[in-house]
């Protein structure tokens, strides 16, 4: 029972995740992709922003098609999650924040 239970959740996520990133611009399969690649590798989005230098919260809207991702960090974010083609202005932002922040934290 649990597994139809977790199945059902996980469809109605999905529905709503495809909705809500349509809308956005980004490919709801991308978004799935990630999302399962997470759960395979046991890794938690809120890790994978801390670790990346990114805010939990904007990781969560970028994933949930909350934001545009046009620009700024959820452009980053989307870039280096695969959720969307492009290039990021220099390699210290391919780490998540700002070239000044990087600069400030190493020296």
């Amino acid at each position: 029972m649990s597994g139809a239970k977790e199945t059902v959740e996980e469809a109605v996520l999905a529905a709503i995740s495809s909705t809500v990133t349509k809308r956005k611009g980004l490919d709801p399969e991308r978004v799935a992709r990630v999302r399962r690649s997470f759960d395979e590798q046991g890794i938690g989005i809120s890790d994978w922003a801390r670790r990346n230098g990114f805010k939990v919260k904007l990781v969560h809207e970028v994933l949930s098609g909350r934001r545009t991702c046009t620009r700024g960090q959820s452009h980053n974010i989307a870039i280096l999650l695969d959720l969307k083609d492009g290039a990021l202005p220099d390699i210290d932002q391919r780490l998540g924040g700002t070239p000044s922040r990087r600069n400030a934290d190493h020296g």
